[in-house]
């Protein structure tokens, strides 16, 4: 069972000096950044037609003290619980952008029957209504719920009203014809699904989703007029060979290849969720998530612009529980979470979007009391910083990245073979010394290493 202050990440401790000093360092440079087209312009707001002017305004007498979120018995006669306050651990680096936070539930393929399916639907509803109707001093959370394909009708029915989002968990590119067990957008779309998750860790590696057929998903949700949740992270194998960052950006270039910056402002969500915290009961610390985090929205600044990318909300996904939440979701770029198991216990649930509330609060009260250098202000949509063409082809830069295949596997091969040798030696047992694999073996190996990301 997970403590409040325990979290657990391969290497973690190591890890955690190594983004301490680097911090140091970035603390002391500043960096910046240009567009691989170069100068960068401005385009009319009608260019993106679904988000406005929005002020972010805290006053003083606002503020509220926070203390632990707690997770009290949720049931329909007791809905209208009171929300404690929080104080989360917050990081000391400046909240650039208010940004809603987000927070939703994958059932995935559970629960099993369609009673029990009807039950957590009418508890997280009831939950969700009773925190915008008990706390309307909180900041508004957007929570949602992405429960398996037959049961997405009738949750949507049940939560009518509450203010709950309803996502499916896959879909397919066509629009019909003769695909046997797929879903396409436009029959979600008429269900009232109002977003999709892409590229979860699960559909790569158990249906074999490569980084093409993400992107064709992406595009054919977004062309539906479905919000997208684009999932994206590394397995444990690329995490201790010091890979995160090369996977993530090679990810999210070909998974949004294509993609109009107004789409992703407006209808992209990134969900950076570690493949090796997955339903494993590891989760990566604050710290460690933030750099991803940081890195992530570095990347999209490369891609679509400085503001464009301030805009573009990170949930963190990987065994987040009640007791992980709060800290989490304090750091400036993590903005919500991809819940799995928890979401299956209303309690579970409504204590990590209530603890996004409460966060989101305090962020808030930082800008206001001046603890940022930044604007208070999300600029409108004409003022985004956008390229020449509003358009991205990603083609040559998915090639340059692919050009790094190569190394890319000899430092798995590397890390993989100092581990065996590290183990012969220990068993004293000569069957087991790291030699050079052949070749064919080690195209085999490197390529089944890689396979989810295409590289």
């Amino acid at each position: 069972a997970e403590t409040s202050s325990s979290y657990s990440t391969p290497d973690s401790a190591k890890a955690e000096k190594q983004v301490d000093a680097e911090e140091k360092e970035a603390s002391s440079t500043t960096a910046i950044y240009t567009t691989s087209k170069g100068k960068s312009e401005s385009k009319p707001s009608e260019q993106y037609p679904d988000k406005s002017t929005k002020v972010v305004a805290v006053t003083s007498s606002s503020k509220k003290e926070a203390s632990d979120v707690g997770s009290p018995k949720t049931t329909k006669k007791n809905v209208r619980k009171s929300f404690q306050s929080s104080s989360p651990s917050s990081s000391k680096a400046p909240i650039k952008h208010y940004r809603t936070p987000y927070v939703a539930g994958n059932w995935k393929m559970n629960p099993i029957t369609l009673s029990g399916a009807e039950s957590l639907a009418n508890l997280i509803g009831a939950a969700t209504k009773a925190l915008k109707r008990d706390r309307p001093d909180l900041p508004d959370v957007k929570i949602g719920v992405v429960p398996p394909f037959p049961y997405i009708g009738i949750v949507k029915d049940l939560t009518m009203g509450t203010g709950l989002k309803i996502g499916a968990q896959d879909l397919y590119w066509e629009e019909k014809g003769a695909y046997t067990g797929a879903v396409s957008p436009a029959m979600l779309k008429s269900l009232g699904v109002d977003f999709v998750l892409c590229g979860h860790s699960e559909r790569r590696s158990e249906f074999m989703d490569n980084d093409k057929d993400v992107n064709r998903k992406v595009k054919a949700a977004l062309d539906a007029g479905l919000d997208v949740v684009l999932c994206i992270g590394e397995t444990q194998e690329e995490y201790k060979a010091g890979l995160v960052e090369h996977v993530t950006a090679l990810q999210l270039a070909k998974g949004l290849s294509g993609v109009p910056t107004r789409e992703a402002v407006n209808h992209i969500t990134i969900a950076y969720e570690p493949v090796w915290a997955i339903g494993t009961g590891l989760t990566a610390t604050p710290k460690i998530a933030q750099k991803t985090h940081k890195a992530i929205r570095k990347w999209l600044k490369g891609r679509f612009g400085k503001e464009a990318s301030e805009r573009i909300p990170i949930q963190y996904g990987g065994s987040v529980t009640p007791e992980t939440a709060t800290k989490l979701m304090s750091m400036p770029d993590i903005d919500g979470a991809l819940v799995g198991g928890a979401s299956l216990s209303a309690d579970k649930f409504q204590s990590i979007f209530s603890a996004a509330a409460l966060t989101a609060n305090e962020k808030l009260n930082k800008m206001s009391a001046g603890e940022t250098d930044e604007p208070k202000t999300v600029k409108s949509d004409q003022d985004l910083i956008s390229q020449e063409d509003n358009y991205w082809d990603l083609t040559e830069e998915v090639q340059n990245l692919s050009l790094e295949k190569k190394e890319v596997n000899s430092k798995l091969r590397d890390a993989r073979e100092k581990k065996e040798g590290v183990a012969a030696k220990e068993s004293g047992d000569p069957s087991l010394s790291a030699t050079p694999p052949s070749s064919s073996s080690s195209s085999s190996s490197s390529s089944s290493a890689c396979a989810d990301h295409e590289r």
